[in-house]
């Protein structure tokens, strides 16, 4: 079994150098994350990936073809929204440049080790520094490219605290 813990379907909050991230593969593992006040929390509401080692329709050939791949997987179709604290956020559409994965053995897709290439895009919005205190991020997508789902995320931000970062 891959050693990743969205492999695992675990949720966790990754350090982006000091922006938060939640993730989840899974929407029953909710992701709790504790940050310093003054941190931003990065919000990947729906994204999807193509790469040169999947079967098809996450495959491509080529950057034309990764890119024409997340194109047709389309993030904007359906009804996606996210609130923070039951207020709605704007989210901007997003597309990677061309990633170049190392995969090791025993990867997440399952493949041999090997370098993949791999293109992303998504809907994402960067929010500001939460106040002190626990704070709900909830994500809800209906007829989306993913299907109809709700993630909820928990921001707890500890008082007192000032993030190194800033």
């Amino acid at each position: 079994m891959p050693a990743n813990p969205l492999a695992a379907g675990e949720a966790w909050c990754v350090d982006l150098d000091g922006v938060v991230a939640p993730f989840t593969l899974d929407p029953a593992a909710v992701p709790t994350c504790t940050v310093d006040v003054g941190t931003e929390i990065f919000v990947a509401a729906l994204s999807v990936e193509c790469s040169t080692v999947e079967e098809p329709p996450f495959y491509g050939g080529n950057e034309a073809e990764l890119r024409q791949c997340v194109r047709d997987l389309d993030v904007l179709q359906g009804d996606l929204t996210v609130t923070v604290d039951g207020e709605p956020i704007p989210l901007t559409p997003v597309e990677s440049p061309l990633l170049r994965l190392d995969l090791p053995e025993d990867n997440l897709l399952g493949v041999p080790a090997q370098q993949a290439l791999s293109v992303a895009s998504g809907l994402v919005a960067l929010l500001q520094p939460l106040s002190p205190g626990t704070h709900e991020i909830v994500t809800t997508g209906t007829g989306t490219v993913l299907g109809d789902f709700t993630n909820v995320t928990t921001i707890v931000v500890e008082p007192g605290r000032w993030s190194t970062h800033h």
